[in-house]
């Protein structure tokens, strides 16, 4: 809609006929009396139609007597006129003016925001910095500085290559790119030993440069130097080198828990309750009265699922899913045998957990010992087989750097 039509619409209009002999005379008064009138159409020799203000139209009575002309009104178009249809309908009129202020502040504040393309970094955490940079729902989406957010998000979050930020209405589009995951390492330039990052029993040394600490069957702390960067031979003499390479070593890693023989455990009784919460923007709306827990004694699954208007400038309905399912205790048993089997399962699952992908499992050795509470200790070990090197760079003193120039 253009800005005379819209203020044609404000102000209100009808659609005329004019019916007589001396049209010509009746639209040059009305020129010359400033009336807005538009639109003109000749519908034959003695008759036109045309769109008038409605504030002209009430002036247009003496001009239609001097000239001998018939007007009658063929349409009426306007907010007065919406307004004096509604006028016996206040909620009407409340629920008509409560629209146009929605739309108002939709159309200007941020009514969603969309993140894609983050693996390692949650959702949540990129969420969190950005309501502090000001992008969160409700927000006006004038005046965002999309340069400024990205600085500070780069600055905030280790992980990120990069963030786009780009408004499409009321939405707010965020496409992440994370940082590749790769080892922290030094300039070949650049002095350098190979310390242990973890304990173990050295296996085997890969150095292509420096000078070995180690050999096969040493143990080593976590810190101990494994190839030295400093150097000192009868044909090259004293010297700082870059060293690098791998050193593999055989790694423990263990967990232990007690697990008791008797015990307690919540079993599902059939019966559940399923609640929906409404939620826009920051506001939820509750389906249900009572807030307190269903059950005595239950578990809860949530789900959420978002409806998007197909208006952008309009927010998403968020849907929250909870199914409260009813529990009861039974009291079970099981043969230690049993127990130790339900050990090594789950250790097992949190010891894989705790290991990179490149370490490679050698063993695993499970212990139980029968305690005089009921219970079986389980310990479950996995030995490996890893790169425990690190490069480290090393400071040359300046007196031997004033040597070396000398």
């Amino acid at each position: 809609m253009k800005f005379t039509d819209m203020f044609a619409y404000l102000e209100g209009y009808v659609t005329i006929q004019a019916d007589g002999y001396f049209l010509e005379r009746f639209l040059n008064i009305c020129t010359r009396r400033e009336l807005n009138i538009w639109n003109l159409q000749r519908r034959g020799a003695e008759r036109l139609t045309a769109d008038m203000s409605l504030a002209s139209f009430r002036q247009i009575r003496p001009v239609c007597r001097r000239t001998r002309t018939k007007v009658r009104i063929l349409s009426r178009c306007g907010m007065p006129f919406l307004f004096r249809r509604y006028r016996r309908r206040r909620f009407a009129l409340i629920g008509l003016a409560a629209v146009f202020i929605l739309l108002w502040y939709t159309s200007g504040h941020i009514m969603g925001i969309t993140v894609f393309g983050n693996s390692r970094i949650s959702t949540e955490t990129i969420l969190e910095h950005l309501a502090r940079s000001g992008v969160e729902l409700g927000e006006s989406t004038h005046g965002l500085d999309s340069s400024r957010i990205r600085n500070r998000m780069m600055t905030d979050l280790d992980d990120l290559a990069w963030i786009g930020i780009n408004v499409s209405g009321s939405r707010v589009y965020v496409e992440v790119v994370e940082r590749l995951e790769q080892e922290q390492g030094v300039e070949m330039d650049q002095p350098s030993s190979l310390v242990a990052t973890k304990d173990g029993e050295i296996d085997s040394v890969e150095a292509r440069n420096g000078q070995n600490m180690v050999k096969p069957g040493d143990g080593v702390r976590e810190g101990d130097v494994l190839v030295s960067g400093i150097m000192d031979n009868e044909t090259q003499g004293f010297r700082y080198v870059h060293a690098y390479g791998e050193v593999y070593a055989k790694t423990r890693y263990s967990l232990s828990r007690e697990y008791p023989l008797s015990y307690e455990e919540a079993v599902d009784t059939g019966r559940q309750t399923t609640r929906y919460t409404l939620r826009i923007l920051d506001k939820t709306f509750p389906l249900f009265l009572s807030r307190k827990q269903p059950y005595a004694l239950s578990a809860c699954d949530r789900s959420e699922q978002e409806y998007r208007t197909p208006l952008e400038f309009l927010p998403s309905l968020f849907v929250e899913k909870e199914v409260w399912r009813e529990q009861t205790k039974e009291s079970r048993s099981r043969t230690p045998a049993e127990a130790r089997e339900t050990a090594v399962e789950e250790l097992d699952k949190e010891l894989s957990g705790m290991i990179t992908g490149d370490t490679e499992v050698l063993e695993r050795e499970v212990s139980d010992t029968l305690t005089e509470r009921g219970t079986l200790a389980v310990t479950v070990t996995l030995v490996c087989r890893e790169n425990i090197a690190r490069e480290v760079p090393i400071d040359p003193p300046e007196e031997e750097n004033t040597k070396e120039t000398e």
